[in-house]
């Protein structure tokens, strides 16, 4: 049996195609990060809102509009003068990671990483658009699109252009505080739709509980196949998708529903996957069941994936499933215990995978975050590993 531990992980790498919270949004509107934050980079349902809204702040909100700062005026050598915002729409994160493995064989059981720093921007040019982007410093950024926020007063219809992680499953990877998710992933060919790719949404909400999104995407690389994808997400209780406290009888006495929250959501994707080479390798399809239950400081979510591939060569079919399972509860505001269980299994193998994280966040300051994580992956080399991480966002 192998046995890995990581005892000390000072400070995760950002992955690929991670996004976390973006400090500059906190300066613009004079808010604290755990407004829109349950923790750095989880969305709380009113950043979700604000998110949706292409990054501006929701009309039913009565604190948070932009801070009216002067530009400072830039007059030098220059030939031309120029306008010097007050809040720059940047934000950087800075990462570093150490890890150390119990294997009889390892020869270098001590690693430090190598320290990184990723760049985000965000921010409105004026009422109707919004951008965001992430950069991990080298290649393409992950994320990078303009957000179209309601051209047309009705229905609300909102649009994003550029690269940015579809609107399909709940668990998003720029949402992840414990571990990387599994439940948008294949178990036969690892393709995932929690990723940043090139494309064109439309999204909306006809009814103030009601959410829809559709789109086309392609991998940012020119010549490569067109995806397809849709969700629809309904809400019972909470805050509405345009960020609206929901209706309460005050004259009734008071109800534990009232601090209910279910959100459920389904979405669909039709695509192709490419190998390393630019050939097409399978034709893909995914389709998601999913739940997200809120009940004052207990969180619960899980969900479903069922792939069905065919490879382009072979036409071989091969079917995949994934279930996934999380749950929080808040001791304090700053102190989140979590557990994530990840199951996937396909018709090709012949031994599922299990993963059991267990893991505790920490908010030591709004943009400073600890965590501590134990993982437990039943995969036929019981793996176990254990880390500590720290993350900083300014």
């Amino acid at each position: 049996m192998r046995r890995t531990i990581l005892l000390l992980g000072l400070l995760s790498h950002l992955g690929p195609s991670t996004a976390w919270a973006i400090p500059a949004f906190a300066r613009a509107y004079g808010v604290s990060c755990s407004t829109c934050h349950v923790a750095v980079s989880r969305r709380n349902e009113f950043g979700d809102a604000f998110r949706r809204a292409g990054y501006h702040w929701p009309a039913s909100a009565a604190e948070g509009e932009p801070l009216a700062a002067e530009p400072v005026e830039g007059i030098g050598a220059s030939i031309l003068t120029t306008q010097l915002p007050a809040y720059v729409p940047l934000a950087l994160v800075a990462t570093m990671s150490g890890s150390y493995a119990f294997q009889p064989e390892s020869t270098n059981p001590a690693v430090l990483g190598t320290p990184s720093i990723n760049l985000l921007i965000g921010g409105t040019l004026g009422e109707y658009v919004g951008f965001f982007g992430t950069w991990a410093g080298q290649g393409a950024p992950n994320e990078l699109y303009l957000a179209i926020h309601q051209p047309f007063s009705t229905p609300m219809v909102n649009f994003r252009l550029g690269v940015f992680e579809q609107s399909t499953t709940l668990f998003k990877n720029n949402e992840m505080i414990l571990t990387e998710y599994l439940g948008a992933t294949s178990a036969t060919d690892g393709y995932t739709l929690a990723q940043g790719r090139l494309g064109v949404e439309a999204h909306g909400s006809l009814l103030p509980n009601t959410y829809w999104a559709t789109g086309v995407t392609q991998e940012p690389t020119v010549g490569s196949p067109v995806g397809w994808y849709y969700s629809v997400s309904q809400r019972f209780g909470g805050l509405s998708f345009r960020g609206e406290e929901p209706e309460l009888d005050l004259d009734a006495e008071p109800s534990l529903l009232d601090d209910l929250s279910v959100t459920l959501n389904h979405y669909g994707y039709v695509g192709m996957s490419e190998d390393p080479s630019g050939r097409d390798l399978a034709h893909v399809r995914r389709f998601g069941l999913e739940t997200k239950i809120g009940f004052g400081p207990l969180a619960v979510a899980g969900g479903v994936l069922i792939g069905w591939d065919q490879l382009a060569a072979t036409f071989k079919k091969s079917g995949s499933i994934a279930w996934i399972g999380e749950a929080s509860y808040a001791i304090t505001r700053w102190l989140l215990p979590v557990y994530t269980y990840q199951y996937q299994d396909s018709s090709d193998r012949t031994v599922a995978y299990q993963q059991h994280d267990f893991g505790v966040i920490v908010a030591i300051f709004e943009d400073l975050r600890g965590r501590a994580r134990f993982r437990f992956s039943d995969d036929g080399q019981k793996n176990e590993l254990a880390d500590l991480q720290l993350l900083i966002a300014f």
